[in-house]
């Protein structure tokens, strides 16, 4: 109000105004953590964000939950939900270099990781599976929606039918330092998950399974396989993808479709430097660029009847009614 006196009006602020501006302090002080700064951590760890990947995920997940936010940016200023004006303008707006921002968005894990993602309509946002963890609709620890540790097997590697120079191959392997791409193919069935959590338990290696979405859905498939490579220890783990089928068959054909960019799995199984077994029953549209990858490849052909029956007996032994058959 204009005819307020100004004498009036500095006491007001110095006293009543300054003092609940205290208390509100105080009381911010005495706070505990948010839950979103503490999400937004994780969500750096899990998937070795820089600090300016991380300001770009809260920027889209300020726009994409706060309407104001959404109208503000949409309507008032530009179109942020745009590539062409994310990439030129996005850097002011964020208070980043424009370096740091550039890499970020062109060369950053946010798009390999699936956490920001780009449509057929050139729009930008952040994932729905990242909104919903970031929201607390789900579990806080991030990577138990990513990988599983159990391994129950019981079966050792002597009882696979595996050639012994395949073994000695699959040894030098996994005694190694740095990157490993092995891949098990072949028909459904034929023991390639039991053979590979044996082999975690015969060089005392954690077991890291991918877990599939419950939903199958594609791209929360790669961010899990993205999270558990980025955690998993060099030197202790195994990280274990089961049914890859859809992610490393990248090779269109009359019958199958692919899901996978071939440039995206190639450039993943250079980057990473962990121990990855890769398992498919299908391997007929792996792209030849893709199979060359691997460190190391093992068919898994369908059993004959000795095997089935050591199989069998295995199972029998196991649940306890061996001595009824």
């Amino acid at each position: 109000d204009d005819n307020i006196p100004s004498k009036t009006l500095k006491e007001i602020l110095t006293e009543d105004v300054n003092i609940e501006i205290s208390i509100r302090l105080k009381k911010l002080a005495d706070c505990s953590e948010p839950d979103i700064t503490m999400r937004l951590s994780m969500l750096q760890k899990t998937f070795n964000l820089t600090d300016a990947e991380l300001e770009i995920v809260s920027f889209f997940y300020i726009k994409e939950t706060s309407q104001i936010a959404a109208d503000f940016l949409g309507d008032t200023v530009a179109d942020f939900g745009s590539v062409s004006v994310f990439r030129n303008y996005g850097d002011i707006l964020l208070g980043l270099g424009r370096n740091d921002f550039l890499n970020s968005v062109a060369k950053g894990n946010l798009f390999k990781a699936e956490i920001i993602q780009k449509d057929r309509n050139n729009e930008i946002g952040i994932t729905s599976w990242c909104a919903d963890y970031l929201s607390g609709l789900c579990e806080a620890d991030l990577s138990n929606e990513f990988f599983t540790k159990d391994n129950e097997e019981a079966l050792q590697v002597s009882d696979f039918d595996i050639l012994e120079d395949d073994l000695l191959v699959l040894d030098t392997l996994l005694k190694s330092s740095g990157r490993q791409n092995i891949l098990f193919y072949g028909a459904a069935g034929t023991g390639k998950s039991s053979f590979a959590r044996s082999l975690s338990k015969t060089y005392s290696r954690e077991l890291m399974t991918v877990k599939t979405p419950e939903e199958d859905e594609h791209k929360e498939r790669l961010s899990a396989l993205f999270a558990t490579v980025n955690l998993a220890d060099s030197s202790k783990s195994i990280v274990l993808v089961d049914e890859a089928d859809e992610i490393l068959n990248s090779y269109g054909s009359m019958f199958f479709k692919s899901k996978t960019n071939k440039s995206w799995i190639n450039q993943f199984l250079e980057s990473h430097d962990k121990k990855v077994i890769w398992i498919t029953n299908r391997s007929s549209e792996i792209d030849p660029s893709t199979m060359r990858r691997f460190s190391f490849s093992l068919e898994f052909k369908k059993l004959n009847n000795k095997n089935r029956l050591k199989v069998l007996k295995y199972e029998c032994e196991k649940k306890g009614i061996n001595g009824l058959f």
